[in-house]
């Protein structure tokens, strides 16, 4: 399969919470900028438990607050993915290493943190998914948007 440039995929554990969300939150920033076709958007996961589950509600009800959409189900990243996305985004250091150690030898994609394009350098997104309240799903859309908008202004429009 060959490197599609112009793509994206935001790797979480389950692909449940944080990657759905910078999915969604992505996808919506190509939209309003015309852009929606000239990129290929996904996310996924490193693990296996929540294949074919829809997004954690209160992700969806964090995204459906402000106005973003998520309508997929989660799956798992696969080696075709190393291959066919440019940039693989992981939202933490535990999830870039599980990239790395899955990364089959010929592995063309870019694979980093999503946080390196935070502005404010917070590198690391939370996984607001074992916490009790809505306010941890909002603050981690918050951060998702804060590196969306790093990695749009830095990759798309090649600015710094």
């Amino acid at each position: 399969m060959a490197l599609r440039s112009r793509s994206v995929i935001f790797v979480c554990f389950g692909n449940i919470c944080r990657s759905p969300m910078a999915e969604a939150i992505f996808r919506k920033m190509l939209e309003e900028r015309g852009l929606g076709e000239k990129w290929e958007v996904d996310s996924a996961g490193v693990a296996t438990w929540f294949i074919g589950s829809c997004p954690d509600p209160r992700a969806i009800s964090a995204l459906s607050s402000r106005n973003y959409t998520i309508t997929r189900r989660a799956r798992q990243v696969t080696d075709n993915d190393f291959n066919y996305f440019e940039y693989m985004l992981a939202v933490d250091d535990d999830i870039l290493a599980d990239l790395e150690r899955m990364a089959p030898d010929d592995a063309k994609s870019k694979r980093e943190l999503l946080g390196n394009y935070d502005p404010s350098g917070d590198l690391f997104i939370d996984d607001p998914y074992f916490t009790k309240g809505d306010k941890e799903f909002l603050k981690t859309l918050d951060h998702c948007k804060r590196c969306c908008e790093g990695f749009l202004k830095r990759v798309v429009y090649g600015s710094k």
